[in-house]
C-alpha cells in the first residue's frame, strides 16, 4: 500500500525541475500566506476611499490626510525637535524639491540673493592708520527660521573711523518661498580687506527692505556667518536637475540623487544642500543601510560612507549587480533589496548578496517576473513587489522555502506603508477603466489561491483511490494528474473522504488545490485503510 500525504506547503522554485522539488515546494502559489504554518489565503484589498485621480504614483499620509501626486515622490516626516510647524519634506520629481507645513508648500531650501551694491555715504577719519576695508554679503532667512547661502561679495570699500555705508539690498526674492511674516534679510561684513576672510554679523531688517546704512564700529560685529554654503536643494533649474528619491539618514541628514551624484543637506538643516558626490554611473536609487547610503546605478552598487556629510566617501562595491528599476529598491530595515538582471539582491553591511539565486535562474527572473517594471514595499517584513498588469510576488527571507510566492489581482499603481497603524495603504484600480481607489492591503476578504505540488516520482505505477483535504470549513477545487493525465477534478469539501476514479496505474502524480479557505494537509491513499 502507498500513499502521499503533504502537510507542509512551501513557495516557488522555478530554477529546480518539476520533479526534483524537495517535498513542499510548489510549481504554483499564488495569493497563499504561510505565516499561520499552513497553506491560507492571501486578504483581498480592503476598500478605504475613492478618489478621483487617475494618474497617481505616490501617495502618503500627512495630518490625517492621503496627500497623492502623478509625480514620482518620496517623503520625510518632521526631523527636527519640537517642530511646532510639523514640516514635511518631498522630493517631487520631475518637479522641484519641496517642504510643507500644513496645507502650504514652498521650496526646498533658499535662493542665493542677486548681486548687492554698496557706497561710501561719508569717509570718516582721515587717519589711515585706522582706515578699514569693508565688504558686505547677504542672505535671507525665511518665517521657518531656515538661513539660505550668501549672495557674491561687494566690491571691497576703504572707510575711515567714523564712516558709513549705504547698501542698496535686494528685496524679498520671486518664487515659492515662505517669505511670510519674520522672514529678513541678514547683513554680513568683513573688514580685513579681503573676500575670503570671514564675514560676521551686521544686522537683519525685514526681507522687503531696500536700502540700510552701515556705520556699526568693526569691534561690535558678532558672529561669523557658517551659513554661506546653504544651497538649496537642486531644483529643475539647477545643473543637476531635480532631486530625487529623498531620504532620512541617521543624525538629521537628508539624502537624494541626481543622474549620478548623491546630495546631502547639513545636519538637521534640511533646506542645506552643499555636498555632493559623483558616481561614475547613473544612479536609480539610494537607501540608508548599515555602514552608509547604499547607491544602485544602472552598472553597478556603491555605497556612500562617511561619519558625516563633510568627510564622507563613494566607493564601488565588489559587485556587478545592477539595479534594474529605482522603485525596486526597498528599505528593509538595516538592509536593502532591489531587482537586478540576475534576481533579487540584498545589499547588507557592504556585501551585495543575489537572494534568490538558489530559487530562480536569471532567464526565468527576466521572462516571468518583470523585474524593470517593479514597484515594491516593506510590508511585515516581507518584500512585496507588484509588477503590473495586476501582477506581483513577495520574498520573505524569514520563510525559507516559503520565501518566493506569487499574487495576482487588482493593479497596485502606488503604496505607503504608515507605521504607527502597521498598515500598508495602496492606491488601485479594479479594472483598467475604473477610477483609482484606496485601500488596505492585505484587509479584505479572503481571495481564491491557488497551490500546486511538485511531480511526485513514485518508485513503481500506483493507482491511488482515495483523497482528503484537512482544514477550515470550506470547499476546495482540487486537480489530480497522473502522468499527464487528469484523474481527477472536482469541487470537493474539506475533512471529507473522496473517491479518485480509477484509471489503471500511474507513476508521476500532481496535485492542485484553488480555494477561498486555509489547508492543514492533503492525502492521496491507495486504500481506505491508510487514510489518516
Amino acid at each position: 500500500m502507498t500513499s502521499w500525504v503533504t502537510e507542509t506547503f512551501g513557495g516557488l522554485a522555478p530554477k529546480i525541475d518539476d520533479k526534483r522539488l524537495a517535498d513542499g515546494l510548489a510549481t504554483l502559489a499564488t495569493n497563499v500566506d504561510f505565516d499561520e504554518a499552513r497553506l491560507s489565503p492571501l486578504n483581498d484589498i480592503a476598500f478605504e476611499a475613492d478618489l478621483s485621480s487617475t494618474t497617481t504614483q505616490s501617495l502618503y499620509k500627512y495630518n490625517n490626510d492621503w496627500l497623492v501626486s502623478g509625480n514620482l515622490r518620496s517623503y520625510v516626516g518632521s526631523m527636527l525637535p519640537n517642530d511646532t510647524d510639523d514640516k514635511l519634506y518631498f522630493s517631487d520629481y520631475p518637479s522641484y524639491p519641496k517642504m510643507q507645513s500644513g496645507l502650504a508648500t514652498y521650496r526646498l531650501g533658499l535662493p542665493k540673493p542677486v548681486s548687492i551694491t554698496s557706497a561710501i555715504n561719508t569717509v570718516g577719519g582721515a587717519d589711515e592708520t585706522l582706515q578699514e576695508t569693508w565688504i558686505y554679503e547677504v542672505a535671507y532667512v525665511d518665517a521657518f527660521g531656515f538661513e539660505g547661502p550668501s549672495s557674491d561679495p561687494t566690491t571691497p570699500l576703504i572707510i575711515g573711523d567714523g564712516g558709513s555705508v549705504d547698501i542698496t539690498l535686494p528685496g524679498a526674492p520671486t518664487g515659492n518661498y515662505n517669505m511670510g511674516s519674520g522672514a529678513v534679510v541678514r547683513i554680513y561684513r568683513s573688514n580685513a580687506g579681503t573676500s575670503a576672510s570671514a564675514f560676521q554679523y551686521v544686522t537683519e531688517l525685514p526681507v522687503a527692505t531696500l536700502t540700510y546704512t552701515d556705520s556699526l564700529p568693526s569691534a561690535e560685529l558678532q558672529e561669523v556667518n557658517s551659513t554661506y554654503n546653504n544651497y538649496p536643494a537642486p531644483d529643475e533649474n539647477s545643473d543637476f536637475g531635480a532631486l530625487r528619491g529623498l531620504i532620512e539618514l541617521p543624525g538629521g541628514i537628508l539624502a537624494g540623487f541626481t543622474n549620478n551624484t548623491v546630495h546631502l543637506s547639513k545636519a538637521y538643516q534640511p533646506h542645506a544642500w552643499p555636498y555632493d558626490f559623483a558616481s561614475q554611473h547613473k544612479i536609480l536609487g539610494i537607501k540608508a543601510v548599515q555602514g552608509g547610503v547604499f547607491v544602485a546605478t544602472d552598472e553597478r552598487p556603491y555605497m556612500l560612507i562617511g561619519s558625516s556629510p563633510e568627510n564622507m566617501n563613494i566607493e564601488p562595491l565588489l559587485s556587478d549587480q545592477a539595479c534594474l528599476s529605482e522603485e525596486s529598491i526597498v528599505d528593509m530595515g538595516g538592509f536593502a533589496i532591489y531587482a537586478s538582471p540576475d534576481g533579487l539582491c540584498s545589499i547588507q553591511a557592504g556585501q551585495v548578496t543575489v537572494l534568490t539565486k538558489e530559487l530562480v535562474d536569471p532567464e526565468s527572473w527576466n521572462a516571468q517576473f518583470n523585474p524593470t517594471q517593479i514597484k515594491a514595499f516593506n510590508y511585515e517584513g516581507k518584500y512585496v513587489a507588484f509588477t503590473g498588469n495586476g501582477q506581483g510576488f513577495s520574498f520573505d527571507l524569514s520563510e525559507g522555502k516559503n520565501a518566493l510566492t506569487l499574487h495576482s489581482g487588482k493593479q497596485i499603481l502606488a503604496a505607503h506603508r504608515v507605521a504607527d497603524e502597521d498598515k500598508l495603504y495602496v492606491i488601485y484600480k479594479d479594472t483598467d477603466i475604473s477610477n483609482e481607489l484606496l485601500g488596505r492591503w492585505n484587509e479584505g476578504t479572503a481571495l481564491a489561491l491557488t497551490w500546486q505540488t511538485k511531480v511526485k516520482q513514485q518508485r513503481k505505477p500506483v493507482a491511488f483511490s482515495f483523497l482528503k483535504i484537512y482544514g477550515d470549513k470550506g470547499r476546495v477545487t482540487i486537480t489530480v494528474v497522473g502522468d499527464d493525465k487528469v484523474w481527477l477534478k472536482a469541487n470537493v469539501p474539506t475533512d471529507q473522504l473522496i473517491r479518485i476514479p480509477s484509471q489503471g496505474k500511474a507513476r508521476h502524480w500532481q496535485v492542485k488545490l484553488e480555494t477561498g479557505v486555509s489547508v492543514d494537509m492533503v492525502g492521496l491513499f491507495t486504500a481506505i485503510g491508510e487514510v489518516l
